[in-house]
């Protein structure tokens, strides 16, 4: 029952207007539950959260639709939220009323000008209504039926967006934790998808990514938030465990340190949102709960498991577990606000502590 639900949720997301079939990535939302009428905020953190459940999804089911969905939404990526610094900006959004916005829409006209007797096949693969008025922009839906349309006419299509009056704004701020993020991504992809060339692919990006951040051109480590560093350290754990370079978890390890240092309280067991350093009171609250994106503190307990999984030091261990105690009150009472933690109460109740380094040797090389 649960799989049935899952994997009609993630087809339903797929082929509606949600997701766009030309240039590959998901809209933030739309207007209501339908999602029958986007409003075209291409979002980087959506779409690095969406590629991971959806690289879940072939992990488990094997479902190929799921492979595409993931492969789409990099390359939108790649194409449309790329920077000339080789960062990755925040989002695209349409300047002015979503409504108003034709850039991602489509006339039964311009089809009929640019694809002549084909024209209607191509409608009704971008879910169009061919008996409507044909000088109407329509809003596309991606549908099964454009699976058999051409890369030739697919770049046709991209050409009519080139000549578009309709204005997008740039977020184009570049940050640490959505940079990061989508490295961590690239890795956990890459343990998935082990077809031809795409697993040194995904990490290759994944490497440029963290090399991009550590070597502080375009992006400086300096005065972050939690989510900042959790997520910084958790994508260097894992580029550490697909490639087995040490220089990364090296880095890391210093990150991990002075995250503790300037971070972690114990009076309470869990880490502030923003460093010690700061003095603003409401600044320092911990962040614990899940929104659209998991808490840092969870974030952060996984680092604590991942570094004593790799290193085998128990203070990490301590850390964790003293994480796991102070949260666990709360979890029956918060519901999907604490999934993240559930997860991680899970992996705890499921693992058996390591009885020396060279277990923790043994495991590392497993790329756990």
């Amino acid at each position: 029952m649960y799989r049935e639900k899952i994997e009609e949720s993630l087809l339903k997301a797929y082929y509606s207007p949600m997701f766009d079939p030309i240039e590959g990535g998901m809209f933030r939302q739309a207007w209501d539950s339908t999602l029958k009428e986007p409003l075209y905020e291409l979002d980087l953190n959506e779409n690095i959260q969406l590629m991971y459940l959806y690289s879940i999804g072939y992990k488990y089911y094997k479902n190929p639709i799921y492979k595409d969905v993931y492969t789409k939404i990099f390359l939108c990526i790649e194409n449309r939220l790329k920077a000339d610094n080789n960062c990755y900006i925040n989002s695209i959004s349409p300047l002015g009323n979503p409504s108003d916005c034709n850039y991602y829409k489509y006339s039964l006209t311009e089809l009929k000008e640019v694809f002549k007797n084909e024209y209607k096949k191509i409608a009704k693969a971008l879910g169009m209504d061919i008996k409507a008025n044909k000088s109407d922009y329509q809003i596309i839906s991606n549908t099964p039926e454009f699976a058999f349309i051409s890369d030739q006419q697919v770049t046709k299509l991209k050409e009519i967006r080139k000549t578009r009056t309709a204005k997008l704004t740039y977020d184009s701020r570049s940050t640490i934790r959505y940079n990061t993020l989508l490295a961590g991504c690239l890795c956990q992809i890459s343990k998935t998808d082990i077809s031809l060339g795409f697993n040194e692919y995904y990490l290759y990006k994944a490497g440029l990514i963290l090399d991009n951040v550590l070597d502080n051109k375009n992006l400086k480590i300096k005065n972050y938030s939690l989510h900042d560093y959790s997520l910084l350290i958790n994508s260097l754990i894992n580029y550490a465990l697909c490639t087995r370079k040490e220089k990364y978890i090296t880095k890391a390890t210093e990150y991990v340190s002075y995250t503790i240092a300037n971070f972690y309280q114990i009076s309470t067991g869990v880490f502030t949102n923003t460093s010690r350093k700061t003095d603003t009171i409401m600044r320092r609250r911990e962040g614990l709960t899940d929104y659209f994106k998991f808490s840092a503190n969870s974030v952060m307990a996984k680092n604590m498991f991942l570094m004593y999984r790799y290193t085998g030091a128990q203070f990490y261990l301590d850390v964790y577990k003293q994480m796991l105690y102070n949260i666990e009150p709360q979890l029956a009472q918060s519901g999907p606000l604490m999934t993240s933690w559930a997860n991680e109460l899970l992996t705890y109740l499921n693992f058996k502590p390591l009885k020396n380094r060279k277990e923790a040797n043994y495991l590392r090389n497993l790329k756990i």
